[in-house]
C-alpha cells in the first residue's frame, strides 16, 4: 500500500501484520511443502533485498507456492512494500492462489481476529486485500456482514477505510476490483455517504467492463452527487451518452456485454447537461451549499454581481434539491437553520434575503465553510474576494481537507478580485481549496 499515511506506514505495517499472523494459530495439520521448504532460504533473501526487482521475483516466486506460510509472507513483506510495484507483484501472487480458496477462508479468519481486538488496522486492510484474490460469493458475503462489525468498532480508525479505499483506487489491479466490490455490499455503503461516494470514486478509475456492469446496476439506486459521478465514470468508461437513463443503459449493456472491449478514452467526449450552474459550475448534487463573502470589500459591483447570480441560480434549482446559503464577513450567518428544498416560496424568500444582505467588516472563511460542512450537504460553492482573517490560508486548506476526507463533499471556489496582485493570492487560496477536494475553481474579474 502507498506511504504518506498513518495506514499505511512501512516500518508499522510489518509489525501489524506480523501481529495479525502470530494471532491465530494454523488451523488443522498444515504443512508447508517440501518444495517451498527447499525454496524459502533463496525468497526470503530476495524478499530482503533493497533492489525492487529481486524483491519483485521473490513475490512471483511465493506465487508459485499456494500453501499457508508462502502467502503469510506475501501479506509480510509484499503487501506492505514501500514500492508500488513490488506490492502490484505482491497481489499478483496472491492472484494465483485463487484456486485455493481455503487460503482465502484463512485470511478471512485472522481478519477477524485481528479486527474484533484492533479495529481496522493496517494488518485487517492487507488480510481484506489478499481476499480479493478469491472469487466466491460465499466469502462476499461473509466480508459483507463482517465490514459492518469492523466499521462499527470503536477501535477502527474513523480515517482508515477512506485510506484503504483511495489506494485500491489507485491499483487497478483484479484484487483491487473486486476487494471494492466486496465493500459496496456492506450495510455501510447504504447509510453513509462518504463511504459511498469514496468507493464510487475509487471503482471510476478502473478500467474494466466488470466495473461498467456495476454501475449500471447501482445507477438507480443512487441520486444527487453520487449518481453523476457513476453518469460520468459510464460515459468515460464506454462513450455512450444515456446519462441517467437506467432502461437504455440496460439495454445497451445486455446487447454489447459479452466480450465487450472498453474504447479508448482519448476517444470519448463527455457531455454535461445540469439542470442549473453557477459561474459555470454545474450544480449536480442533492444538497447544495452556497456559500458568499459579505465582507466591506466586496462593496459594489463584486457584491451587486455575486448576489445577482446566485439568485438566478437558486430561482432555477429543481424543487428536488436542497439547498441553504452562509452569509459571512466577521461571523458566519446561515439563511436557514437547515437546508430547505427549493421550492417556489423557499427560493422566493431567499432572493429576498441575499439581496437585503448587508455587507460586513472582516472576511471569516474558516467559520464560513465549517458552518457549510456543519449541514450535511454534498456540495459547496465558496465565493470570496480575499484573504480570511480568521485563520491562514494554509491552515484552513489543511482543516479543510482533512474534515473533508470522509465526508468527500465536492468544494468548489468562485474567487472575484479586481487588484491582479490580489486575485493571484486570492487564486492560489481557492485552488489548494478546491482541488483536492473534488471541486472546481472558477477566477471572477471586473
Amino acid at each position: 500500500m502507498a506511504t504518506g499515511k498513518a495506514l499505511i506506514r512501512t516500518s508499522s505495517l510489518l509489525c501489524a501484520v506480523a501481529i495479525a499472523l502470530i494471532a491465530l494459530p494454523a488451523r488443522g495439520a498444515e504443512k508447508e511443502s517440501s518444495d517451498f521448504a527447499a525454496a524459502k532460504k533463496e525468497i526470503l533473501t530476495k524478499t530482503h533485498s533493497k533492489v525492487a526487482s529481486e524483491r519483485i521475483s521473490g513475490m512471483e516466486e511465493l506465487g508459485h507456492y499456494p500453501v499457508p506460510e508462502a502467502a503469510e509472507l506475501i501479506l509480510k513483506f509484499g503487501m506492505v512494500d514501500s514500492a508500488p510495484e513490488v506490492r502490484a507483484a505482491a497481489r499478483a501472487a496472491l492472484v494465483a492462489y485463487k484456486e485455493h480458496p481455503e487460503l482465502g477462508q484463512r485470511f478471512f479468519e485472522l481478519m477477524k481476529v485481528n479486527g474484533r481486538k484492533h479495529g481496522l488496522t493496517v494488518a485487517s486492510a492487507n488480510l481484506l486485500i489478499a481476499q480479493g484474490a478469491f472469487p466466491s460469493e460465499e466469502l462476499d458475503h461473509k466480508i459483507a456482514v463482517f465490514l459492518d462489525e469492523l466499521l462499527a468498532n470503536p477501535k477502527s480508525d474513523p480515517v482508515a477505510p477512506f485510506d484503504l479505499i483511495d489506494e485500491l483506487g489507485n491499483q487497478k489491479d483484479e484484487v483491487a476490483r473486486r476487494t471494492l466490490f466486496r465493500m459496496t455490499k456492506s450495510q455501510f455503503f447504504q447509510t453513509n455517504y462518504g463511504y459511498r461516494r469514496a468507493i464510487v470514486q475509487s471503482l471510476a478509475k478502473i478500467r474494466h467492463p466488470d466495473v461498467v456492469g456495476y454501475f449500471i446496476e447501482l445507477l438507480p439506486l443512487t441520486q444527487g452527487q453520487v449518481q453523476f459521478d457513476v453518469v460520468k465514470a459510464l460515459g468515460q468508461l464506454t462513450g455512450q451518452k444515456f446519462r441517467d437513463n437506467n432502461p437504455a443503459w440496460r439495454e445497451w449493456w445486455n446487447s454489447v456485454s459479452k466480450d465487450y472491449v472498453l474504447p479508448d478514452p482519448s476517444d470519448i467526449v463527455i457531455e454535461i447537461d445540469p439542470a442549473a450552474v453557477y459561474y459555470g459550475i454545474p450544480i449536480c448534487a442533492k444538497r447544495v451549499e452556497f456559500v458568499l463573502d459579505t465582507s466591506g470589500s466586496m462593496r459594489g459591483e463584486p457584491i451587486r454581481a455575486a448576489k445577482q447570480a446566485l439568485i438566478e441560480t437558486i430561482l432555477k434549482l429543481p424543487e428536488a434539491v436542497e439547498f441553504n446559503v452562509i452569509f459571512f464577513n466577521a461571523d458566519a450567518r446561515p439563511w436557514s437553520k437547515r437546508l430547505v428544498h427549493a421550492t417556489a416560496s423557499n427560493k422566493y424568500q431567499a432572493k429576498l434575503d441575499i439581496e437585503a444582505a448587508p455587507l460586513g467588516r472582516l472576511t471569516a472563511s474558516h467559520k464560513a465553510l465549517n458552518a457549510a460542512f456543519a449541514d450535511m450537504p454534498e456540495a459547496i460553492y465558496f465565493l470570496s474576494d480575499g484573504a480570511p482573517t480568521d485563520s491562514t490560508p494554509r491552515d484552513i486548506v489543511f482543516a479543510i481537507t482533512r474534515l473533508n476526507h470522509t465526508r468527500r463533499v465536492s468544494l468548489h471556489a468562485i474567487g472575484i478580485g479586481t487588484d491582479k496582485v490580489e486575485r493571484e493570492a486570492l487564486g492560489a487560496f481557492m485552488k489548494a481549496l478546491s482541488e483536492p477536494n473534488w471541486g472546481e475553481y472558477r477566477a471572477v474579474g471586473f
